[in-house]
């Protein structure tokens, strides 16, 4: 796992949102849900919103030193085109801010996303996965029970912080997990990561389905064998398909997913 971290956001999402049409969807751009500046979002809706539709927190990943919201509005518009609305998050890096404090950020989304008053799934790619099953599942951080499902792409959720470049980011803790407390009652989850991933390696996402499978909580754990860190993203954009990148199964199965929340309360 050496180069678990040295992976930031990568310019390829950047590409990809200008590559994504927009139309059928409305997008509202820098709401604050923290009166802090990395404390915005962006929410999309799609046209025919229907009254049960989930409503999705995406966290990007960054390595928490770097991702911008606006790099990620592929996903955004993907997502409502799912039939969800989609929140697109920036919260606070490094060094202006060291963990735990990324973390109270998502938290603090959700509770202002709760307003209203929908199926809450919370979702993260990289780093924004961990970030993502850190409130989904540890209770510490006042949001698991506002959790409907958790969608985690290519996630590490645990791990030593002397493999975080820099390691001043989990300064003074030598193990880091998104998930310490014991995992019964948390939302379903979606746990996906590509076989070929030399950044965050698959078996994060399959020790945490274990330990869901364990605890009795239903999860989907799917590995792609020829996706990469980054590949796994780029079904997310339409142009992937005349590209010849990514894979649309992962497209497919947050679909899925989705609509198994639908109407559903928090797990608690």
């Amino acid at each position: 796992m050496a180069g678990l971290f040295g992976l930031a956001a990568c310019s390829p999402a950047r590409l990809a949102s200008w590559l994504t049409p927009s139309e059928g969807v409305r997008r509202e751009q820098g709401l604050a849900y923290g009166p802090l500046p990395r404390q915005r979002l962006d929410l999309y809706t799609p046209e025919g919103l229907s009254s049960d539709a989930p409503l999705v927190l995406f966290l990007p990943g960054g390595a928490w030193v770097s991702g911008q919201r606006a790099e990620y509005g592929f996903v955004g518009i993907t997502l409502a085109r799912l039939g969800a609305v989609a929140a697109v998050a920036d919260y606070r890096l490094w060094p202006e801010a060291a963990y735990p404090a990324f973390v109270e950020d998502a938290a603090l989304a959700l509770r202002f996303l709760a307003q209203q008053d929908r199926p809450l799934v919370v979702m993260g790619h990289s780093a924004g996965a961990f970030n993502a099953a850190a409130v989904a599942l540890d209770p510490r951080w006042g949001a698991r029970g506002l959790v409907s499902g958790l969608i985690g792409i290519s996630g590490p959720y645990e791990f030593g912080a002397h493999e975080v470049t820099p390691p001043a980011i989990f300064a003074g803790l030598e193990r880091i997990q998104a998930a310490p407390a014991p995992l019964a009652g948390a939302a379903p989850m979606l746990l996906l990561h590509g076989g070929r991933d030399t950044t965050v390696g698959p078996y994060h996402s399959e020790i945490l389905a274990e330990r869901a499978r364990v605890a009795g909580v239903p999860v989907r754990h799917v590995v792609w064998p020829r996706l990469s860190h980054i590949d796994i993203m780029a079904g997310f954009a339409p142009a992937s398909r005349w590209l010849r990148v990514g894979e649309p199964e992962v497209v497919a199965e947050l679909g899925r997913f989705l609509t198994s929340v639908r109407g559903h309360p928090p797990a608690g």
